[in-house]
């Protein structure tokens, strides 16, 4: 008995040997698998790190790109704006531009505009039958369609960092029936409604931003922070409205304060020329660049406004939110106190022609662009032109091998167009956007058979001294 009670204490303490080296063998594998799970971290932090070293090197190099393009702007700057000939001439030999195609548009747009708003670029189509509004983000070089707009024939732009529509028409037949060939005449069904977009909803809304006070289709949008202003169109011949944001649109609740504001007329901002589908650009020294973008006779013509007499030009506010009918009696002065509640905006236009000197106009006149149909941009202070056609042509008829792949810049010592460039094709009836870093965006336009294309170019200027 006792040895059989021995035995089974060995057989106890052979089992309890056993099953220690069986748990200190698990640990051992446990211990393995940590130092390979460790092992791989390692390895991971380690390529995450060469990765953030290496972008840190492109961030480096392209900061010093920027550096350097902005150093150049700053030469072509110094060239393009010196009152001696000859060194605006000399330029021209010392340019080079190099192009990089990006994404291209997820649709082709007729006569496409354009606007930038912080990192994203939204274009619309100025035809009509078009409602599309695309989104491009230029940081992940991604396009996106926003819900069709409730207009169509509108303006494009921004108030106090957010996209709005300007006027339109409702139907097909408006802008028919409106524009001819080439004629202009008052449109009959063209709207004077203001749509926001607002990204949080995804939707347009209306009631943020009040309507315009003469209804417009194709009109043209010039923005600046909470001001922004409604130049000519069809329905607005050559008048300007603007609208400023009382508390610079960050009210709270729906439409963020911006509806207790109102349009107001400027008389002395009317346009020198009829404006319909123009485009604008606002240069680095806030100078405002009116022409190019269609084939009208009238689109050739260019002129140019500093922002500061722009926005703060007189104003006259409006009594009723649609345009009041024109009379054909003698004008008398306009008094906000006065008890007749209607406004004649040509009777305040002629009041105020006669009371104040040519030399009160806010716009001046350039010199025509070199071609019809060009895209306008800029280089910093200097303002191009990008492509364009020879001659002007009807509408829907076929176009001739006159489409160009020119860029030209405007040189006040010169007072003209000078060509500095080319791009990487041919192109017309485009749109173009002034990037912060000075690069210029090419969206769009067409080519020389006439064809819509969707193809997106970054063009960066270099010059040699």
């Amino acid at each position: 008995e006792k040895q059989q009670a021995i035995q089974a204490k060995e057989a106890e303490k052979q089992q309890a040997i056993q099953a220690k080296e069986a748990f200190l063998h698990a640990k051992e594998k446990q211990i393995e698998a940590k130092s390979l799970e460790i092992a791989t971290k390692q390895d991971f932090i380690e390529s995450q790190q060469k990765e953030i070293s290496f972008r840190n090197s492109l961030l480096a190099e392209r900061d010093g790109t920027i550096g350097k393009l902005k150093d150049q702007v700053k030469k072509l700057q110094s060239y393009l704006l010196s009152n001696e000939p000859f060194q605006t001439l000399t330029l021209v030999t010392r340019l080079r531009w190099s192009w990089r195609k990006f994404t291209d548009m997820p649709m082709a747009l007729k006569w496409p505009q354009s606007v930038l708003i912080r990192d994203t670029v939204f274009v619309a189509s100025m035809r009509r039958n078009s409602y599309d509004v695309l989104c491009y983000d230029i940081k992940s070089d991604q396009w996106s369609v926003l819900p069709p707009c409730p207009v169509m024939n509108f303006g494009l732009g921004q108030l106090a960092g957010r996209l709005i529509v300007v006027g339109g028409c409702v139907d097909i037949d408006a802008l028919t029936e409106t524009l001819g060939i080439f004629g202009v005449s008052e449109a009959t069904r063209t709207v004077g409604d203001v749509y926001t977009f607002d990204e949080s909803t995804q939707r347009w809304e209306e009631e943020s931003v009040p309507a315009l006070p003469t209804p417009r289709a194709l009109c043209n949008v010039v923005s600046r922070g909470s001001v922004t202003a409604a130049c000519g169109g069809i329905g607005g011949n050559r008048l300007v409205e603007m609208y400023r944001s009382k508390d610079g649109g960050k009210g709270k609740g729906k439409g963020r304060g911006m509806e207790k504001s109102k349009w107001h007329a400027c008389p002395s901002a009317r346009l020198p020329e009829t404006c319909v589908y123009m485009q604008s650009v606002v240069t680095s020294d806030n100078t405002c660049y009116l022409g190019g973008g269609g084939l009208f006779v009238s689109n050739r013509c260019v002129m140019s406004a500093p922002l500061s007499r722009l926005f703060q030009s007189d104003t006259l506010p409006y009594q009723h939110r649609h345009k009041p009918p024109i009379t054909t009696t003698t004008s008398t002065s306009y008094s906000p106190a006065s008890s007749s509640s209607s406004y004649n905006y040509n009777d305040a236009q002629q009041q105020s022609a006669t009371t104040s000197s040519a030399s009160s106009s806010v716009w001046t006149k350039l010199p025509d662009l070199p071609h019809y149909g060009c895209a306008l941009t800029c280089v910093g202070k200097v303002p191009l032109a990008l492509g364009g056609c020879k001659c002007p042509t009807h509408r829907n008829s076929p176009l001739s091998s006159s489409c160009t792949d020119d860029v030209h810049a405007y040189s006040p010592g010169l007072r003209a167009w000078v060509k500095v460039g080319r791009l990487p094709c041919n192109r017309h009836c485009a749109t173009s956007v002034s990037l912060p870093s000075g690069e210029v965006m090419l969206i769009g336009g067409l080519d020389c058979p006439g064809n819509d294309t969707t193809t997106v170019y970054i063009g960066t200027l270099e010059v040699s001294l």
